[in-house]
């Protein structure tokens, strides 16, 4: 599990919203036999899945294909990849009914790279 503070979240071209909050997991799905009476595993497909809190003008939608930039932090490695969007919650200030922040989870949608 990986996690940080900031990033950013691109549609199209256009980056829409600026993360505050971020967990980045990742799995291998791994398949097994036996070799002599002994279990072998063998690595297969990876997976990248995780959450991000952002503040910004614009909620994102179930379904919803995103570019993801999350930074661990000064010095610390930055993570990107296309992510689908796989929840969405929208915290509201119940004094005006504006929305403050929004949270997602999300499914990674190819490779996620680091740098």
């Amino acid at each position: 599990m990986r996690s940080g503070k900031s990033g950013k979240v691109k549609v199209g071209a256009t980056y829409v919203a600026e993360v505050i909050n971020w967990k980045l997991e990742t799995s291998c799905e791994v398949s097994k036999h036996g070799v002599g009476g002994v279990k072998v595993g063998v690595a297969g497909v990876l997976d990248y899945k995780g959450s991000f809190e952002y503040v910004g003008e614009t909620a994102l939608q179930v379904g919803q294909s995103v570019s993801l930039l999350l930074e661990e932090g000064e010095g610390g490695q930055t993570w990107s990849g296309t992510a689908i969007i796989s929840k969405g919650t929208v915290t509201v200030n119940p004094d005006t009914g504006e929305a403050i922040s929004y949270s997602v989870d999300f499914e990674g949608s190819g490779a996620f790279t680091t740098s």
